[in-house]
């Protein structure tokens, strides 16, 4: 059952100004508008045992929010993340946005599970950390606030939600069109030494078009025997 936190409580007051200013004869000088909230943010219940706030226009929210599919949100790497999570080990979870699937494998391990998230997107971030919080987990899924590529630098990221991405151009120039903010980019290989992380770890990488990066940068952790899938 989806239920609406603050930004409800911004739409009954953006309403209620709304009517008051109406009934009363006043319009919004030109150029202006009321403070509608654009996507309000909603937390629900998930079928694996988790809850999952997010902002109502996140892909990973949409499915289980209108029930618009038989399938889960990404099934293959929804399939994958249950099944091999269940051995324990290790879990990267790189281009996290709100937790989806830093939830779903700890919720499916059977044995215990190391989890490592990185989110480079500020507000997706803010979810992300708020998940694990809800969900009691800050002791097994370690956030961090940062991109992944080839080289520790600074890089544009999108503004767009799901779909947040260092790839300008990318999804037809949509989210380059939101705006973008200036985020910490680091090489994996810097943040583990090779062979540091537990047998089995598996690795998910959704960075939208940044793929080629993320793995020159984490040549080293991904290549060795440690890394199953």
């Amino acid at each position: 059952m989806a239920t609406q936190g603050q930004p409800a409580n911004r739409w009954t007051d953006a309403l209620l100004q709304l009517f008051d200013e109406v009934t009363k004869g006043k319009t919004l000088p030109e150029g202006s508008h009321y403070p509608f909230p654009r996507y309000p943010q909603v937390s629900l219940s998930t079928p694996y045992g988790f809850n999952l706030l997010g902002s109502a226009n996140n892909a990973a929210i949409l499915p289980h929010l209108f029930h618009t599919d038989d399938l889960p949100y990404e099934p293959l790497i929804t399939f994958l993340s249950l099944m091999m999570s269940r051995t324990g080990g290790a879990y990267l979870d790189i281009g996290a946005n709100i937790g989806y699937f830093s939830l779903l494998a700890a919720f499916s391990a059977a044995q215990p599970l190391d989890i490592h998230a990185f989110e480079p997107s500020a507000a997706n971030f803010r979810f992300l950390r708020e998940n694990i919080r809800r969900n009691g987990l800050e002791g097994q899924i370690h956030p961090y606030a940062i991109g992944l590529g080839d080289t520790d630098s600074t890089a544009d990221l999108s503004a767009y939600g799901t779909g947040s991405s260092f790839v300008r151009g990318w999804d037809g120039g949509v989210g380059d069109e939101q705006g973008m903010e200036s985020v910490i980019v680091k090489p994996l290989d810097r943040l583990f030494r090779r062979g540091e992380l537990p047998y089995p770890t598996v690795v998910k990488i959704d960075v939208e078009g940044f793929e080629l990066p993320v793995m020159r940068g984490g040549a080293g952790v991904l290549s060795h025997e440690n890394v199953a899938a």
